[in-house]
């Protein structure tokens, strides 16, 4: 099983454990020192989740002399460009895994988009209870997440992109804010089906065409790479049409995103991996790779990006970016993302 330290594969393996079957669980251990922030390292919890369970823990040590092989490894078997360095770190267990002589592994993808791992899902909720004129949960639900301007968190996120312009617009002129009054939230925010919430719709959106598509292609690409199938329990087809039954009030409860999944954990994962709130994924060196052993490749990379990427790169933005803070992580992560199509299409 590919196993993190966080609730999703820590209760498949925990299942797996209830039910006698005992695994070897892969997890990508990279170097501390090369971590950008070193609370990403998940190698207590993801052992404490496996010994718990009676599984052999198998972490998989990823060394910064191992960064240029991976990169261009996971290039070729994604055959395009990748979206950050995890997918090097997930390509790299699956490696170790199939040297082990695995064929089939257990993953967790799904659990996020099925039962609203998300932050995201935080605004869709709140517009929910806007809409239906549910004020006291708006405000039981803005003071369990700490949420100090829940308007402001439903313009931002349950809105589609062309209304929160106009929303911006009108902010701007009084003679607009009378008539938006006059007007009303229901004909701006309606869902985008008739009788779907905009927590379902979104929900839906991310299973279909938003995070899991991407996710599951990634994640395939790498595990064929290697010759290994991965199996996926929380899209087993009961699963998936449990989640679409489930009263929106139970995913968020408390402060916590989830909460009907680490209720169900209870007695199974350890508390520590159940109440996390942190995501990390597939943790893998990201500026730190990029400023050492990969430093040629994206420097190269971006020096070349003008050119390879006339008509599709946008220059300003571009950059913009390439002025930001090295410690701007988003601005990282989008500029590995313009090397490594560079690097692809060169290939």
């Amino acid at each position: 099983a590919c196993l993190s330290g966080g609730l999703d594969s820590g209760l498949i393996v925990a299942l797996a454990g209830q039910l006698g079957t005992r695994l070897r669980c892969y997890t990508a251990l990279p170097e501390r020192h090369a971590l950008d922030d070193p609370r990403e390292d998940e190698s207590k919890l993801a052992e404490l989740s496996a010994r718990q369970s009676g599984h052999a823990w198998c972490p998989v040590r990823i060394c910064s002399a191992d960064a240029e092989r991976l990169l261009a490894q996971a290039i070729a078997a994604q055959d395009g460009p990748l979206p950050s360095t995890s997918v090097l770190a997930q390509h790299a267990v699956f490696e170790a895994a199939r040297a082990d002589g695995i064929r089939v592994m257990l993953d967790g993808q799904g659990a996020d988009e099925l039962f609203a791992g998300y932050t995201g899902v935080l605004g869709h909720r709140l517009a929910d209870l806007m809409l239906a004129g549910e004020m006291q949960g708006v405000r039981t639900m803005a003071d369990d997440f700490a949420i100090l301007r829940p308007t402001r968190l439903v313009l931002g996120t349950a809105l589609p992109g062309w209304l929160r312009a106009l929303v911006a617009r009108i902010r701007r002129s009084p003679a607009a804010r009378r008539q938006l009054a006059r007007t009303g939230w229901h004909e701006l925010s309606a869902p985008r089906r008739f009788g779907q919430s905009h927590l379902d719709a979104y929900l839906a959106a991310l299973v279909a065409t938003q995070s899991l598509p991407g996710l599951l292609a990634w994640e395939d690409n790498n595990a064929m790479h290697h010759g290994v199938e991965t199996r996926l329990p929380y899209l087993a087809p009961a699963v998936v049409e449990c989640a679409r039954h489930v009263q929106p009030r139970h995913f968020l409860q408390g402060g916590w995103t989830k909460a009907i999944l680490r209720e169900a954990a209870k007695g199974l994962v350890p508390d520590a991996i159940r109440t996390r709130r942190d995501k990390v994924a597939f943790a893998a060196p990201g500026t730190i790779w990029t400023q050492g052993p990969l430093r040629a490749w994206f420097e190269d990379g971006l020096a070349m990006a003008t050119k390879r990427l006339d008509g599709v790169l946008n220059q300003t933005r571009f950059s913009a970016l390439r002025d930001a803070d090295p410690a701007d992580r988003a601005a990282h992560t989008l500029l590995f993302r313009v090397a490594a199509a560079v690097y692809w299409l060169s290939t």
